[in-house]
């Protein structure tokens, strides 16, 4: 766990260890991988995956619930694989396997079928949902235009103050989500384009 470490600056680190180690080979973005927890909500996520899993070693491969985890890896790639027939997105898919990995100590290795494009991706923005139903953007004018001015989340936006609204001695207005995703506490300021 390195709660309110920065993921980027521990990336780097890996990043520039195999660079010295490879210095002849490119390092592509995939392969650069770290062994820590930076996010509170990521550990909870990734604690609700491994206990999807440990769930189905004991209903469906009649596992003892005290077994060892040493002895239930080996269903590790026939769980990933059920997981996929079942039909989930490949977001969930990744972040089970990123999970499992964690928990084993080494990237998992198991190759999904499905691929990730932009026509199977859909998000609220895209199809309308049931939360979006009752909001009408036209009365709701002065809180869009902030949200789109600063593209904060919606979770984001939800919580601003007055407080967090400010302006700069050259006399422009910003914004400051002091919390936003993962839980940790950001003091990024966002210049406001209205």
């Amino acid at each position: 766990m390195r709660i309110g470490e920065s993921r980027h600056f521990a990336k780097n680190q890996v990043r520039e260890q195999l660079q010295r180690e490879n210095h002849d080979k490119g390092i592509s973005a995939t392969d650069i991988r770290v062994d820590t927890i930076h996010s509170i909500n990521t550990r909870k996520i990734y604690e609700e995956h491994c206990n999807h899993f440990i769930e189905y070693c004991i209903k469906e491969k009649g596992v003892n619930k005290y077994a060892s985890l040493n002895k239930v890896e080996k269903y590790v790639k026939e769980y990933l694989q059920e997981r996929e027939e079942q039909g989930l997105s490949l977001y969930t898919l990744k972040a089970e396997k990123a999970a499992l990995g964690k928990l084993y100590g080494h990237e998992i290795d198991y190759k999904f079928q499905q691929s990730r494009t932009i026509d199977k991706i859909t998000r609220s923005r895209t199809v309308e949902n049931q939360m979006d139903k009752h909001f009408s953007e036209e009365r709701n004018k002065d809180l869009v235009n902030v949200a789109r001015g600063t593209g904060g989340r919606r979770e984001d936006v939800a919580k601003l103050t007055p407080q967090n609204f400010f302006t700069d001695s050259k006399g422009n207005l910003w914004v400051s989500f002091e919390q936003s995703k993962g839980g940790r506490v950001q003091m990024s300021s966002t210049f406001l384009h209205c």
